[in-house]
C-alpha cells in the first residue's frame, strides 16, 4: 500500500467517525432501557398503583420512546442522536405540570348501594414526572465513544 493508498483509506474511516459515534449512543441509550438507569443509577420506580404497571418496564407501554431513539442528523464533523416523541424531555429531564381536567358527569353508588349523580367539574392537576435519563453526556459514554473511535481507526493503520 503506497501512501496515497493509506491517506485515502484513512479520510474513508474519519467520514465514518460521525455514525460510529452516533451508534454507540444509540446503543448506549437503549442499554440504559434494559438496565433500568443511567451510568449506574437505577431509575425512580414508579408508584406501586396500578396493576398492569407493576410488572412493565419503566419508560416502556408502547416501546415508542425506546423505538424512537436514533441519529437524528449528521454531518461531517457532528452528529445529533434524538427523540422525535413529544414527551421525550419530560422523562428525560424530569418535569412539574400543572393545569386542569375536565370530569363529566356520572353516576356513583354511594352508602348503601344508593345512586346519586355527580355533575360536570374540573379538576385542577399537578403531576411530577421524576427524571429518568436515557440520553445525554455521560463519562462512561465518553470512554465507550473514544475506545470506538480508536479501534476504527487502527483498522484503517493495518
Amino acid at each position: 500500500m503506497n501512501i496515497e493508498q493509506y491517506i485515502k483509506s484513512l479520510a474513508k474511516k474519519i467520514e465514518d467517525i460521525p455514525t460510529i459515534v452516533g451508534n454507540e449512543v444509540v446503543n448506549y441509550s437503549l442499554d440504559a432501557f434494559k438496565k433500568q438507569g443511567w451510568d449506574g443509577d437505577a431509575w425512580k420506580a414508579r408508584k406501586p398503583s396500578a396493576k398492569r404497571n407493576s410488572k412493565r418496564a419503566l419508560l416502556v407501554d408502547t416501546g415508542r420512546l425506546r423505538r424512537s431513539i436514533r441519529i437524528r442528523k449528521k454531518g461531517s464533523n457532528f452528529v445529533i442522536v434524538g427523540s422525535n416523541v413529544p414527551y421525550a424531555p419530560a422523562h428525560n429531564q424530569g418535569a412539574k405540570l400543572t393545569g386542569s381536567v375536565t370530569v363529566s358527569s356520572f353516576t356513583r353508588k354511594g352508602k348503601k348501594r344508593k345512586a346519586h349523580k355527580v355533575s360536570s367539574h374540573k379538576r385542577k392537576m399537578n403531576t411530577t414526572i421524576p427524571q429518568r435519563m436515557f440520553l445525554g453526556r455521560s463519562k462512561k459514554l465518553d470512554s465507550i465513544i473514544k475506545k470506538a473511535i480508536n479501534n476504527h481507526l487502527k483498522k484503517a493503520s493495518i
